[in-house]
Protein backbone atom coordinates (compact mmCIF):
# COMPACT_ATOMS: atom_id res chain seq x y z
CA UNK A 1 0.00 0.00 0.00
CA UNK A 2 1.54 3.46 -0.40
CA UNK A 3 2.06 6.33 1.29
CA UNK A 4 -0.17 8.94 0.15
CA UNK A 5 -3.92 7.90 -0.11
CA UNK A 6 -3.74 3.91 0.70
CA UNK A 7 -4.08 3.22 -3.11
CA UNK A 8 -1.86 0.99 -5.26
CA UNK A 9 -1.07 3.36 -7.79
CA UNK A 10 -0.72 0.29 -9.83
CA UNK A 11 -1.84 1.18 -13.12
CA UNK A 12 0.66 4.46 -13.77
CA UNK A 13 3.31 2.59 -11.80
CA UNK A 14 2.83 -0.16 -14.75
CA UNK A 15 2.60 2.56 -17.43
CA UNK A 16 6.11 3.99 -15.98
CA UNK A 17 7.72 0.51 -15.50
CA UNK A 18 7.08 -0.15 -19.10
CA UNK A 19 8.11 3.13 -21.01
CA UNK A 20 11.31 2.88 -18.12
CA UNK A 21 12.22 -0.39 -19.30
CA UNK A 22 12.11 0.77 -23.11
CA UNK A 23 13.76 3.89 -22.13
CA UNK A 24 16.42 2.79 -19.27
CA UNK A 25 18.50 6.21 -19.80
CA UNK A 26 15.93 8.99 -19.38
CA UNK A 27 16.87 9.70 -16.25
CA UNK A 28 20.57 10.21 -17.40
CA UNK A 29 20.64 13.93 -17.69
CA UNK A 30 18.61 16.54 -18.86
CA UNK A 31 18.86 15.85 -22.86
CA UNK A 32 17.41 12.45 -22.16
CA UNK A 33 14.81 13.68 -18.99
CA UNK A 34 13.34 16.90 -21.63
CA UNK A 35 13.22 13.82 -24.26
CA UNK A 36 11.22 11.30 -21.99
CA UNK A 37 8.87 14.30 -20.64
CA UNK A 38 7.58 15.33 -23.90
CA UNK A 39 7.29 11.40 -24.98
CA UNK A 40 5.33 10.65 -21.75
CA UNK A 41 3.12 13.97 -21.79
CA UNK A 42 1.63 12.19 -25.14
CA UNK A 43 1.57 8.69 -23.90
CA UNK A 44 -0.14 10.01 -21.21
CA UNK A 45 -2.63 11.14 -23.07
CA UNK A 46 -3.32 8.62 -25.01
CA UNK A 47 -3.61 6.36 -22.23
CA UNK A 48 -5.73 8.99 -19.93
CA UNK A 49 -8.28 9.30 -23.58
CA UNK A 50 -8.77 5.90 -23.61
CA UNK A 51 -9.06 4.72 -20.31
CA UNK A 52 -11.23 7.12 -17.82
CA UNK A 53 -10.11 4.91 -14.92
CA UNK A 54 -6.76 5.35 -15.24
CA UNK A 55 -6.10 7.18 -12.03
CA UNK A 56 -9.11 5.75 -9.88
CA UNK A 57 -7.11 3.45 -7.98
CA UNK A 58 -5.02 6.69 -6.27
CA UNK A 59 -6.93 8.13 -3.72
CA UNK A 60 -6.68 12.21 -3.99
CA UNK A 61 -6.93 14.78 -1.45
CA UNK A 62 -9.52 17.28 -1.98
CA UNK A 63 -7.49 20.48 -2.23
CA UNK A 64 -9.89 23.40 -3.17
CA UNK A 65 -12.72 24.57 -4.86
CA UNK A 66 -13.78 27.92 -6.89
CA UNK A 67 -17.56 28.82 -8.03
CA UNK A 68 -17.36 30.17 -11.22
CA UNK A 69 -19.79 30.82 -13.69
CA UNK A 70 -21.08 27.85 -15.87
CA UNK A 71 -20.45 27.57 -19.54
CA UNK A 72 -24.05 27.67 -20.32
CA UNK A 73 -24.38 30.91 -17.94
CA UNK A 74 -27.55 29.09 -15.97
CA UNK A 75 -25.48 29.23 -12.91
CA UNK A 76 -22.64 28.29 -11.36
CA UNK A 77 -20.31 25.44 -10.90
CA UNK A 78 -17.60 24.87 -8.38
CA UNK A 79 -13.76 24.14 -9.64
CA UNK A 80 -12.68 21.53 -7.96
CA UNK A 81 -8.59 20.54 -7.28
CA UNK A 82 -7.61 17.08 -6.14
CA UNK A 83 -4.18 16.82 -5.52
CA UNK A 84 -1.70 13.85 -5.19
CA UNK A 85 2.24 15.08 -4.01
CA UNK A 86 3.54 11.96 -3.52
CA UNK A 87 2.81 8.65 -4.75
CA UNK A 88 5.35 6.11 -3.73
CA UNK A 89 5.50 2.43 -4.87
CA UNK A 90 8.05 0.52 -3.80
CA UNK A 91 10.80 3.14 -3.50
CA UNK A 92 10.38 3.62 -7.75
CA UNK A 93 8.62 6.57 -7.80
CA UNK A 94 7.88 10.18 -6.25
CA UNK A 95 4.32 11.03 -8.53
CA UNK A 96 2.72 14.59 -8.32
CA UNK A 97 -0.39 15.70 -10.45
CA UNK A 98 -3.49 17.68 -9.74
CA UNK A 99 -6.64 16.34 -10.79
CA UNK A 100 -9.07 19.37 -12.01
CA UNK A 101 -13.11 18.81 -12.28
CA UNK A 102 -15.99 20.54 -12.04
CA UNK A 103 -18.74 19.97 -10.09
CA UNK A 104 -22.41 21.33 -9.01
CA UNK A 105 -23.05 22.90 -5.75
CA UNK A 106 -24.77 19.50 -4.74
CA UNK A 107 -22.14 17.45 -5.30
CA UNK A 108 -19.36 19.75 -4.46
CA UNK A 109 -20.85 20.39 -1.07
CA UNK A 110 -20.48 16.97 0.20
CA UNK A 111 -16.39 17.13 -0.03
CA UNK A 112 -14.48 17.55 3.14
CA UNK A 113 -11.35 19.32 3.19
CA UNK A 114 -8.12 17.52 2.86
CA UNK A 115 -10.29 14.24 3.05
CA UNK A 116 -9.43 11.64 0.31
CA UNK A 117 -11.44 10.23 -2.78
CA UNK A 118 -10.67 8.20 -5.51
CA UNK A 119 -12.06 10.02 -9.09
CA UNK A 120 -12.47 9.26 -12.68
CA UNK A 121 -14.15 10.98 -15.61
CA UNK A 122 -13.57 11.97 -19.00
CA UNK A 123 -10.00 13.37 -19.61
CA UNK A 124 -10.17 16.67 -21.47
CA UNK A 125 -6.31 17.68 -21.21
CA UNK A 126 -3.33 17.61 -19.65
CA UNK A 127 -2.19 21.41 -18.12
CA UNK A 128 -0.39 23.63 -21.17
CA UNK A 129 2.96 22.54 -19.91
CA UNK A 130 5.37 21.84 -22.46
CA UNK A 131 6.16 17.99 -21.19
CA UNK A 132 5.58 15.87 -18.28
CA UNK A 133 8.65 17.27 -15.18
CA UNK A 134 11.08 13.96 -14.63
CA UNK A 135 14.41 14.23 -12.29
CA UNK A 136 15.72 12.73 -9.63
CA UNK A 137 15.62 14.26 -6.26
CA UNK A 138 17.77 14.95 -3.66
CA UNK A 139 17.93 11.17 -2.90
CA UNK A 140 18.03 10.22 -6.27
CA UNK A 141 14.30 8.90 -6.19
CA UNK A 142 12.77 9.26 -9.39
CA UNK A 143 10.48 11.67 -9.90
CA UNK A 144 7.69 12.41 -11.69
CA UNK A 145 5.58 15.93 -11.99
CA UNK A 146 2.61 15.67 -13.87
CA UNK A 147 0.83 19.02 -13.73
CA UNK A 148 -2.71 19.50 -14.14
CA UNK A 149 -5.50 16.89 -15.29
CA UNK A 150 -8.57 18.36 -16.50
CA UNK A 151 -11.50 16.06 -16.90
CA UNK A 152 -15.40 16.12 -17.15
CA UNK A 153 -18.34 14.15 -16.01
CA UNK A 154 -16.06 13.09 -12.71
CA UNK A 155 -17.38 10.03 -10.62
CA UNK A 156 -15.85 11.20 -6.87
CA UNK A 157 -16.21 8.43 -4.44
CA UNK A 158 -14.56 8.69 -0.97
CA UNK A 159 -11.43 7.11 -0.25
CA UNK A 160 -12.45 6.02 3.79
Amino acid sequence: MLEEGNADGEKINAFLDAYISRHPNCFNNDIQRKKAGKELRSLLEKELENNPDFLSDIAVKFASMDKVKSTDNKGYKYLISFTCSSLQKTGKYNISFRIITALDEEEASNLIDNQKYYIQGKFISLSEKESINIRLDVFDDKTIEIGSIFIKEPIVTPAN
